[in-house]
């Protein structure tokens, strides 16, 4: 029910709340960071992005420690030649011994 912004979307995983927040406006073809925040508990692993039906290529970008509770993946995402903007980021997180996927809607702006 939400989608990647400066707001972030907040999921409640096994009783724990995870935060995915973006920049207000993410360009095709621009560095931008993903922010992950979350309990110390939280071992994010890694971000990867697709395009629902499309076949993009691997797009996969580790999370690296910002602070406690606080993550950071430097991404950046292809234009489709389709005209295309709409993506999925796959937030792979380990919480204990289970490895979760969080799927959150990505939509790419031009200027």
């Amino acid at each position: 029910g939400c989608e990647l912004d400066d707001r972030g979307c907040l999921m409640m995983v096994d009783g724990e709340a995870i935060r995915v927040r973006g920049p207000a406006r993410i360009p095709p073809l621009e560095l931008f960071v993903l922010h992950l925040e979350g309990s110390d508990s939280l071992d994010p692993l890694e971000v990867s992005y697709i395009m629902p039906g499309m076949d993009m290529g691997l797009h996969r970008f580790e999370f690296q420690s910002v602070a406690a509770g606080n993550w950071e993946a430097e991404s950046v995402l292809p234009v489709c030649m389709s005209g295309r903007m709409d993506w999925l980021a796959l937030v792979r997180v380990r919480l204990g011994d289970q490895i979760h996927e969080l799927r959150v809607p990505v939509q790419l702006r031009r200027e």
